[in-house]
């Protein structure tokens, strides 16, 4: 090969490695500021700081940090639904209104209860990914000191502009497919009498 084609190659082959290298970094800094990433962020520094604070609060401190920034970032009542099935329609506004709350109450003390300490760990965003209905999957994980990794899911779906997240899935924390047979017992169980939409005592942790 002569001395001019060898170096013609080399420059295409520069050249394309460099669109290639850009066409990634725009697509990295596109799946970093997506929105939806955003909300994400702005939960896993919440859980973060109440991790760092998590011996000095206590149970019932952790519940009511965490509190203001699960209402803020996750669309409740459509979790409340899903979780509740086919059996959300027969339901009275207040009905519906006390099965959100306990579902309220149910996730802010998982994540009171999971994330009650901190030893160096860090979390960290590995995929944001599109999903049916326009909604994105974010992919998290919570990093320890030596290493291992915990693999938290967050589903999101887009409200009026607003991202909220509509499920999530992690280790020891049940997902809306293990919660919906046990929110629709619940139904039937308290079908008799209307429901009063309350907000759950949390002073001790107690398992469902």
């Amino acid at each position: 090969m002569s001395s001019y084609r060898q170096k013609l190659r080399q420059t295409v082959v520069c050249v394309v490695a460099t669109l290639v290298v850009f066409g990634c970094i725009g697509i990295w800094a596109a799946a970093a500021a997506h929105p939806a990433r955003a909300v994400i962020d702005r939960f896993d520094s919440a859980l973060l700081t109440t991790m760092k604070q998590g011996e000095a609060l206590g149970f019932s401190g952790r519940y009511d940090k965490l509190a203001a920034n699960v209402d803020e970032v996750f669309d409740l009542r459509r979790m409340a639904r899903e979780a509740t099935g086919g059996a959300w329609v027969g339901l009275s506004a207040r009905q519906r209104s006390a099965h959100t709350a306990r579902f309220r109450h149910d996730l802010i003390r998982s994540f009171a209860r999971q994330f009650d300490e901190h030893d160096g760990e860090r979390f960290e965003v590995t995929a944001v990914s599109n999903k049916a209905g326009r909604q994105r999957e974010v992919s998290t994980a919570l990093v320890a000191r030596d290493g291992e990794r915990l693999p938290i899911r967050y589903r999101l779906a887009n409200n009026n502009g607003q991202w909220r997240i509509v499920d999530v899935v992690a280790p020891g924390n049940s997902d809306l497919s293990g919660q919906r047979h046990d929110y629709a017992r619940r139904i039937e169980r308290d079908s008799d009498a209307p429901l009063r939409a309350r907000t759950p005592r949390h002073t001790a942790d107690h398992r469902v």
